[in-house]
């Protein structure tokens, strides 16, 4: 994270977000493991702490694969 340079494109679209409202993202492939830091990012500037994240994977073998390491930041 610290070694990673950070944009945020879109901003007002993570507006919803940060105020509390659920939300719905998506992420393509070379994005994921970029994922768990933005949610962290996301999350420490959100003012409602206790939401929770609902992960949808594909069953493919990279679903999997994404799915089993995504569970390690439940």
């Amino acid at each position: 994270m610290r070694t990673t340079r950070w944009t945020l494109g879109g901003a007002v679209h993570a507006a919803p977000y940060l105020a509390g409202q659920r939300v719905i993202a998506a992420f393509w492939h070379e994005r994921l493991p970029l994922m768990p830091t933005l949610w962290r990012l996301a999350w420490e500037r959100r003012s409602d702490h206790s939401a929770r994240v609902h992960v949808l994977v594909s069953q493919h073998r990279d679903g999997r694969f994404i799915g089993a390491v995504l569970r390690r930041f439940s």
